[in-house]
């Protein structure tokens, strides 16, 4: 390997690369420089992580001017390396020109991704109901309190309205003979009423088919 003279930081290489992933590539990097003599790997890499807590301008770089005559992977503080010509280089940086590109290609930090939150479905919090009638023509009442059935008369009774400082509720009346049938919607569910005449209506909800004469219901 030719001579490299840049550095990095300890505490840039840790929080780039995690603890696991650092201790790591300094293996692979101490390995194949021939480690350091006098030195065995689970040394230098407790004394080097212990270091870092405690000199944050701790770096990392390879001795080219070692009296051993090899480049061996070392560790000193950014104040003095500098002094004799050592340039800072990023983690990858280091790592590249140590290991290989191919080394960072590996270490990818997941970015996380936010998601928006999914809009409940509506929940249907008051009751309508729609009229149909045999001309073709539909009416709907809004906020529907209070649902009566009997032969051929059906009332509706909408929610109250404010009126000179008192409450005064509606009642809406039909006659089945010009209508064919009533949509309910409720918070509960729908259903449908049809009129089959002489009184009587077919009740359908979810799939079930009811025959009645008289329905009384409040929402």
């Amino acid at each position: 390997m030719n001579d490299f003279y840049g550095y990095v930081l300890k505490e840039e290489f840790l929080k780039h690369y995690g603890k696991e992933k650092a201790r790591e590539l300094l293996t692979e990097i101490f390995n194949k420089l021939g480690g350091i003599e006098g030195w065995e790997l689970e040394n230098f890499i407790y004394i080097s992580f212990r270091e870092s807590h405690t000199f944050h301008d701790g770096v990392w770089f390879v001795d080219n001017r070692s009296k051993f005559e090899k480049s061996h992977l070392s560790g000193w503080i950014e104040s003095e390396i500098k002094k004799i010509g050592y340039y800072k280089v990023s983690p990858e940086q280091f790592v590249n020109v140590l290991l290989g590109e191919d080394m960072n290609k590996e270490v990818k930090v997941a970015k996380p991704r936010f998601h928006k939150k999914r809009k409940p479905v509506p929940v249907r919090k008051k009751t309508d109901i729609t009229v149909y009638y045999s001309t073709g023509e539909k009416y709907t009442l809004k906020n529907v309190k209070a649902l009566y059935v009997k032969g051929e008369n059906v009332n509706v009774g909408l929610t109250p309205e404010a009126k000179n400082g008192y409450f005064e509720g509606k009642v809406v009346y039909f006659s089945t003979g010009n209508v064919d049938s009533f949509l309910v919607k409720t918070p509960k569910g729908n259903y449908t009423l049809d009129s089959v005449g002489d009184g009587e209506f077919i009740l359908t909800q979810e799939g079930s088919v009811l025959t009645l004469t008289e329905l009384n219901q409040v929402f």
